[in-house]
């Protein structure tokens, strides 16, 4: 299931990225959010709220929580780079060694929290120097919010595996580090 890609979402996103660009005191301050309580008063997350607003209003809390996260951690993201996903991208080599290595990458799929995760991802942008696909991590992002939910209600029941998105965050980077290492 995609919440932002392959939807009009996806255009409205990027644009407000290209704004934020333009923007600089906006981008300024969701990069200088410390927290989700930051980015939540921030004026670039309200922004991004009414641009997004079918996406999240009226529905279930984690949404709005998972804006902020795409907020704050998009503000990061100098370039857009739509070529790998969020994961491939981790993965990439970087003079001979991943953007994000395998430690911090297993530190990522073992946040079990929304600050955790928006303080994670920053790294990971910071990591990625500032490259990364913004439509394939805001997707990402809502998949774990959706996933931590349905977690914490079911408590693990009827969950297939492949639909959380640590595992699949795991098969693209050990998927592109095996690319890697065979080229």
């Amino acid at each position: 299931m995609s919440f932002i890609r392959g939807t009009e979402y996806a255009n409205k996103l990027n644009s407000w990225h290209n704004n934020l660009e333009e923007d600089r005191q906006q981008r300024a301050s969701l990069r200088r959010c410390s927290s989700l309580l930051d980015v939540y008063t921030s004026s670039g997350f309200r922004d991004l709220l009414f641009k997004l607003k079918p996406l999240w209003e009226g529905k279930a809390a984690w949404r709005f929580t998972a804006l902020a996260i795409i907020a704050g951690v998009v503000s990061h993201v100098s370039e857009n780079d739509p070529t790998l996903s969020f994961a491939e991208r981790m993965a990439q080599k970087n003079g001979g060694a991943p953007v994000m290595s395998e430690l911090r990458f297993r530190r990522l799929l073992a946040v079990r929290t929304e600050e955790g995760l928006f303080r994670e991802l920053r790294r990971a942008v910071k990591l990625a120097d500032g490259r990364l696909n913004i439509v394939s991590l805001a997707d990402d992002v809502f998949r774990w919010c959706a996933d931590n939910q349905m977690l914490a209600f079911n408590k693990g029941q009827d969950i297939r595996p492949t639909d959380l998105i640590q595992v699949r965050w795991s098969l693209d980077y050990y998927g592109a580090s095996d690319d890697n290492n065979q080229e």
